[in-house]
């Protein structure tokens, strides 16, 4: 359901990768907007861009495995170690318990 909004609002193609309850999340992107805009605007960069989606990978797993608001919020962080504007096929987002 979270992944129809995120396409429903334009953000991206959003597509669930690996779920591992509790524990991790991958997320693919081909076309996100963010990359998209980046591309068109400055072209390559050395490092990922996505930072919208990538904050929303973790919201994600906060929102289902996190706990009850307020302690449950941040229970999360994701990373992105592919992005399109990096030369990479698609972007790629991984949420993982918060270190913190």
């Amino acid at each position: 359901g979270f992944v129809a909004v995120v396409v429903a609002f334009g953000w991206g193609d959003l597509e669930v990768v690996e779920l591992d309850s509790g524990e991790k999340l991958v997320m693919h992107a081909s076309d996100s907007y963010e990359a998209r805009g980046y591309l068109e605007e400055y072209g390559r960069a050395k490092s990922e861009k996505c930072y919208m989606l990538r904050g929303v990978t973790a919201a994600f797993m906060d929102l289902v495995y996190g706990g009850d608001y307020p302690d449950g919020c941040f229970a999360f962080a994701a990373q992105e170690p592919r992005c399109r504007v990096k030369g990479d096929p698609y972007c790629e987002f991984i949420a993982r318990q918060s270190p913190h």
